[in-house]
C-alpha cells in the first residue's frame, strides 16, 4: 500500500518535472529566438540544471494538496520551496552570478516572474471556475425532458 502510493508520488513528480521542463525549455527557445532572431541551441549542461529545477518545482507542488494549511501558507511555502530551489540549482550549482549584487538582482527577477507566472495560474483558474459555475447554473427553459 506506502509502496504503491510512493511509487504514484514519484510518477506524479516526474510527470510534472517534465511538463514544467517542456514549458520552460520552449518559452525560452521561443523568447530567444525572437530576442536574437536566430536559433537558440542550449548545452547539456544548462539543459539538465533546467531539468533539475523542473524536478524542485515539482516537489515543490506537492504543497497544493495539503488542504488542511491554509491557502496563504500553502503559497509562503510554494515561494519559498521556488527560492531555494532556484537559488540552489542556478545560484550555487550553476553559478549563474559571480558578485552578490548580481545574485540578489537575479533573486528578485525570479521573484517577480513567480509572481507574474503565480497570478496567470490563478486568473486562469478563476476564470475556468467561473465558466463552470455558469454552466452548473444553466437550465434550459425549452425542450425540457419530461
Amino acid at each position: 500500500m506506502l509502496k504503491s502510493m510512493l511509487k504514484a508520488k514519484i510518477k506524479e513528480i516526474i510527470y510534472t518535472a517534465c511538463l514544467y521542463f517542456t514549458i520552460i525549455v520552449f518559452s525560452l527557445h521561443i523568447f530567444g529566438g525572437i530576442l536574437s532572431q536566430k536559433s537558440v541551441q542550449m548545452p547539456l549542461e544548462r539543459l539538465s540544471l533546467l531539468f533539475l529545477f523542473s524536478i524542485g518545482m515539482a516537489v515543490a507542488g506537492l504543497v497544493w494538496q495539503a488542504k488542511k494549511i491554509p491557502v496563504i501558507l500553502r503559497h509562503l511555502i510554494h515561494y519559498a520551496s521556488f527560492i531555494l530551489t532556484f537559488w540552489g540549482v542556478f545560484i550555487l550549482i550553476g553559478d549563474f552570478a559571480a558578485k552578490p549584487s548580481s545574485k540578489l538582482t537575479i533573486m528578485i527577477l525570479a521573484s517577480f516572474f513567480y509572481i507574474l507566472a503565480t497570478a496567470v495560474c490563478l486568473g486562469l483558474k478563476n476564470f475556468f471556475r467561473r465558466q463552470r459555475k455558469k454552466k452548473e447554473a444553466y437550465s434550459p427553459v425549452y425542450n425540457k425532458p419530461q
